[in-house]
Formats: C-alpha cells, structure tokens, sequence
C-alpha cells in the first residue's frame, strides 16, 4: 500500500452508484465509470467519452472504440483494433461493415478508423447488431456488441444529447442550444527543473530517508527495499521514492518530499487530488518521476500482460502533485492502456 498522504485514497472504497438514464434532468456528473455487459464507459472531467468492447472470456478479440468529445461539434472517432495477422474486412452479423476506413498497421496491431459524421452513422448501425467478427491467420476475431446500446446512451447522457440530433441512440429535434459546451479544461502550472542534487548530500539524505522509512513502518528491512531513488524537486526539496515488497509485476512504493540541506526534514509528498470516487489513484505496480518534466508516472497493472488497472501521470505544481490524467480499465480483456477509458485530464 501507499504510504503517502493521498485525498484519492477514499478511491478505494469502490464506484459510486450512478443515477438512472430513464429520464435524464440534466448531464450526469462526471467523472463516470461504468461497466455495461461486455463494454466498459468511461467519461472524464471535460466530458470526453471512451466506450471499449472488452468481452472478458474473450482470448481472440476484436477491440472496438468509440471515442466522442464534449459539445455541440464534439470531435467523434471510431477505432476497430486488431493483431497485425488481422487483414479482412469487419462484418457485423456477418455482413460487410463498409466504409472508408483509415488503416494503420504496425508489428503489434492493425487500426481501422473513422471519424466524424461517418464514424456516427457507422456507430448507429453497429448498436442494432449482435457481433463484429473478422477473418484472420490466427482464427476468426470478434467483439462483442452486447452492452454497446445502454454504453452509447449514458455517453448521449453525459453530454446533453439526448433528444437532440446529435445523438447516438435516442436523436431528436432539440435546438442546438441544448447541447451544453464541453467544460474548460484545467491547465497546470509551467514546471521548471531544479538544480542537481549535491552527491555528498545525497548520501546523508538517503541515510535519513531509510531511518524514517523503518521508523514509519513503511519498509521492514533493508532487504524488502528494491531501490531508494532521489531526485530534484524543486530548489529546496527533493523527491525520495522507495520501492518494496516487488511481487511478479507490481512493486509497492513509498514518497517522501526531503529537504535538500541538514538536517534533511523529511515530510510526506503532498498530493491534490479530484474529489471523486471513480479517479481511482493507486500508484503501485510501477511509479517513476521525471525530474526534467516534474512528472510522476504510475502504472499499477491488474495482471502480468497489463491489459488492466490504472494509468496515472501527476506533476509537482511547485508545493505539491497534481493529477494530470488518469486512464483505467478495471476487467481484463486484452484491452492494450492506450485505449483505456479516461477519467481525468488537466492541461499542461
């Protein structure tokens, strides 16, 4: 477990029950994370929806993605991601799915892509269907639409669609007006990196750092400890990340912030987190910090393959970590971390 002082930690206690999508008052609050049949929504804190395929018994799978952003001209994309044997045309029950698809293809997979007003209509044909299959050197490939019709109405739901032309599943004659803009993105400040650590200062610096370490119980002994780093923080601070207790794939870690200079005061990292249930922050598994960009990486993985969990970047502010983004996919579906839903985005 983490031994730092996180708001998110209240994360843990699980989702959220969310509203009914019967009759919607106004916009569902974000973020949102749901799990419907076999797909997995996603919403984040502009209201920029990810709705995966990710069938969990699925072992030759087909990734389906829809990716639309918030507003009135919400830029909309439809991703059908495969292994790089795959090279047929999708069929939907059986049947050509045709359109002009943008295909990129490299040693790990094959994308086929769409956007826009065809990527809509494409969307719209897919929620009638029952499956999408193709043909492949490595057998019949397949995702499954079950789920994908209640995942397109609660993305309409949290974007004030509903009724209104734009919509996926339930289009109507609403004015334009309607439709809520997407919300203004938070920016974070400038980081500016800070001076090199003094090598004699770093050494008593990490003497100091164990000390309080064991004194915590945050690690037992020096042999449950894989690596203590220290880098620059800012010019009165540095960053020390322990990690520990390291299983096949996953590490637990450790945060301190450590005055650069005797006698080396040694505080918990500050975080800010978002008050929200479903910005599910765990910073296990892997955690790095990038002491040029003030970026702090953590990607805790489900299982070995890493197809879930949660991927997270925060950046130190100048007094404290602020969340960046932060990616999750709680079911183990093959589902590669680049098309995780995202629940949390700020600007840089």
């Amino acid at each position: 477990m983490m031994h730092v002082t996180l708001p998110c930690r209240a994360a843990l206690l699980g989702l959220a029950l969310l509203p009914s999508l019967a009759v919607a008052a106004g916009p569902e609050p974000v973020p949102v994370y749901r799990q419907i049949k076999d797909w997995i929504v996603g919403c984040d804190n502009t209201r920029a929806c990810t709705a995966v395929a990710a069938a969990q018994e699925d072992t030759n799978s087909l990734w389906l993605v829809v990716h639309r952003e918030a507003g009135l001209n919400g830029a909309l994309s439809l991703r059908v991601v495969g292994g790089a044997a795959w090279d047929s045309p999708p069929l939907l029950d059986g049947q050509p799915l045709t359109a002009s698809w943008h295909k990129q293809r490299d040693e790990y997979q094959t994308v086929l892509q769409v956007d826009g007003e065809a990527g809509a209509a494409l969307v719209r044909q897919l929620r009638n269907g029952e499956r999408l299959t193709a043909a492949s050197s490595d057998g019949v490939l397949q995702a499954s639409l079950q789920g994908i019709s209640a995942a397109l109405l609660l993305i309409d739901s949290v974007q004030g669609r509903i009724g209104h032309a734009s919509a996926l599943v339930r289009p109507g004659t609403a004015a334009d007006a309607s439709v809520p803009p997407a919300p203004t993105m938070a920016k974070l400040p400038l980081f500016t990196a800070a001076p090199a650590l003094d090598p004699a200062q770093a050494t008593q610096m990490r003497s100091a750092v164990m000390a309080k370490a064991k004194a915590d119980g945050d690690v037992f002994d020096q042999e449950g400890v894989r690596s203590l780093e220290l880098q620059p923080l800012d010019s009165q601070h540095a960053l020390a990340l322990i990690s520990s207790e390291c299983g096949a794939y996953n590490c637990s870690y450790t945060l301190y912030r450590v005055g650069r200079a005797a006698p080396y005061v040694i505080s918990e990292l500050p975080f800010e987190a978002p008050a929200s249930e479903v910005v599910d922050s765990r910073l296990t598994g892997y955690v790095a910090f990038d002491s040029n960009s003030g970026e702090l990486y953590g990607f805790d993985k489900g299982r070995g393959i890493g197809d879930c969990g949660v991927n997270e970047i925060w950046r130190y502010d100048g007094e404290r970590m602020r969340l960046l983004s932060l990616a999750k996919m709680d079911r183990c579906a093959q589902v590669s971390s680049e098309y995780w839903p995202v629940l949390w985005r700020a600007g840089k």
